[in-house]
């Protein structure tokens, strides 16, 4: 099932009518890590699973209903690492992955069908897998892989974003030091998104 929270009245209450099994393979592999992706454009909160390579569909809630619906089905994409995070790129109508093994992977959501494509890449994406934010002053995504002074910047290349090459830089952030991630794994917990975009402020927040 989907749930919601009110944030008004700190409410928590079912969301989904149906569930996630309802619509998917019984083998489905939905791992407690898997992550999921909001497209603010088509109302859509996707589910990636954490081994992509072995579905052939990606099933999503839809706000319009909020029914557990699937993409069409596509081929199965080549083995690339399990993945961590996933997040839309509206601007170019992409579901963007970054895999374990420092991949950079792409599903067309104006054209799902097409399948998971492996993206051209410049550059070392950070071993800590964690959400990239989009960055509006320059349209590209960051993220902070959890210590030390390094931050990760995503380019997104001129042409084709399927074909064409990404580019993916270390910025070195100066000033105090970053306080570095607490370590929670032994408790079970993996949080991936504790570096993000706050709009009002055009900056970037960190919680370590």
């Amino acid at each position: 099932r989907s749930h919601r929270f009110d944030l008004a009245t700190g409410e928590w209450t079912r969301l989904s009518t149906n569930r996630l099994d309802n619509v998917t393979n019984p083998q489905y592999p939905a791992n407690h890590d898997s992550p999921s992706a909001y497209d603010p454009t088509a109302h859509r909160y996707y589910h990636v699973a954490q081994q992509v390579h072995a579905v052939q569909e990606l099933p999503y809630v839809d706000g319009a209903d909020w029914t557990w619906k699937t993409t069409p089905q596509f081929g199965y994409a080549s083995e690339e690492g399990e993945v961590r995070t996933a997040w839309v790129d509206d601007a170019r109508r992409l579901l963007l992955i970054h895999t374990t093994t420092g991949k950079l992977r792409a599903l067309d959501l104006d054209n799902p069908a097409a399948g998971i494509k492996t993206l051209a890449l410049t550059g070392s994406m950070p071993a800590a897998v964690r959400l990239w934010s989009l960055y509006p002053i320059d349209g590209a995504f960051y993220t902070y892989p959890g210590s030390g002074q390094t931050i990760y910047r995503l380019a997104p290349p001129a042409g084709d974003p399927l074909t064409a090459t990404w580019q993916a830089t270390a910025v070195q952030i100066t000033g105090v030091a970053i306080p570095p991630e607490v370590d929670t794994k032994s408790n079970g917990a993996h949080h991936h998104t504790r570096f993000f975009y706050v709009p009002p402020l055009q900056c970037f927040a960190w919680i370590p």
